[in-house]
């Protein structure tokens, strides 16, 4: 597979377990698609936003499928951010640190929702 846009590697150690030592996690490879794009979101109080996902069944543009999405807080005051993915049970992720999602481009939904517990702002970054 040719990734023109680069690739994204993912890779860490885990520590503190209490049975052994530090265990390496990854690499995890991720190559950029055609559809690179970043979004801020601003949530100014607590609210519902839904985001059509490109290249998806409900895209009017019918741009690339991306590869994944990043969903990183930039600033606010939200102690919860939800996340609802297609007419799905919303579940929570971290209001402060990155969420990444992976997509299966055979199986994509078309849309995605957050629901912010107070006023921050979301970067949306498609790879």
């Amino acid at each position: 597979m040719t990734t023109p846009y680069g690739t994204f590697t993912v890779y860490g150690v885990q520590s503190g377990l209490p049975s052994s030592g530090p265990v390496g996690l990854g690499p995890f490879l991720i190559p950029f698609s055609d559809c690179q794009n970043v979004t801020n979101f601003i949530f100014p109080d607590a609210a519902l936003a839904a985001f059509y996902i490109p290249g998806s069944s409900e895209d009017i543009v019918n741009g690339p499928i991306p590869n994944g999405l990043w969903i990183i807080p930039v600033g606010g005051s939200a102690t919860t951010l939800k996340l609802t993915l297609g007419g799905g049970t919303p579940f929570n992720i971290s209001p402060i640190n990155p969420t990444f999602l992976a997509f299966d481009p055979d199986n994509i939904e078309t849309t995605f929702s957050l629901t912010a517990g107070a006023a921050m702002t979301v970067a949306l970054q498609y790879v």
